[in-house]
């Protein structure tokens, strides 16, 4: 398996904590902006090309808003990392509904 996805995705953190990281970020859109963070939700946020506290509150939250799916898809797939697909990312997001009623 590539990226260090080996497990299968169970939540949304999983795809947070297994986030290749690195010091060359995908998105070359965005300003450059001092790291003040390493690890793999830095590398996570460099490469959605988003602030550092947001992608950790999406950790935090276990969540990551639909709005962004399309996005994490193309840079999970840039990166090598298996398993984000639309299909999976429904399922998690259904489940948290499932497990919440």
């Amino acid at each position: 398996m590539l990226a260090g996805m080996s497990k299968n995705i169970e939540e949304f953190r999983d795809i947070i904590d297994r986030w290749p990281a690195t010091d060359k970020p995908l998105n070359r859109s965005s300003k450059p902006q001092e790291r003040r963070y390493t690890g793999s939700i830095q590398a996570f946020a460099d490469d959605m090309g988003m602030p550092y506290p947001r992608a950790q509150l999406m950790r935090h939250r276990n969540s990551i808003n639909p709005k962004y799916w399309n996005k994490l898809i193309e840079v999970a797939k840039a990166r090598g990392v298996r398993g984000v697909t639309i299909k999976r990312l429904s399922e998690l997001y259904e489940s948290r509904w499932e497990s919440a009623a």
